[in-house]
């Protein structure tokens, strides 16, 4: 999937957990939520400048869709500035904190029984 993300110009995509993988790529993204657990990560991308967010699916105007898409084309700078504030919101090593903290854990139970 690291291979297709970094091949994109933009990525249009569920408000769910792969934006941390969007972001860590670099590039611009636009949300959409498909389900209402998403829409406060979608508005919460948007609030930090890192994805422009088109709102709950199911509320969606087509319209609105394609104006996001004409807005991408014709200013790209904008986008730019979004895909670089995405990427100072992640490093790539959450994988890696998450082992080393389960790990801990792990350790500090068999000490402490």
């Amino acid at each position: 999937m690291a291979e297709i993300m970094l091949s994109l110009d933009l990525a249009i995509m569920a408000a769910g957990t792969t934006i941390f993988e969007a972001a860590i790529c670099g590039f611009p993204v636009l949300l959409v939520s498909l389900a209402n657990n998403q829409i406060s990560q979608g508005e919460a991308w948007a609030g930090l400048g890192a994805c422009v967010y088109a709102g709950y699916l199911p509320e969606f105007v087509d319209n609105d869709f394609k104006n996001i898409i004409q807005q991408f084309f014709n200013d790209f700078d904008s986008w730019q500035k979004i895909r670089y504030n995405a990427l100072s919101l992640v490093d790539g090593r959450g994988a890696n904190r998450l082992a080393t903290s389960l790990l801990d854990l792990v350790e500090e139970r068999k000490i402490n029984g």
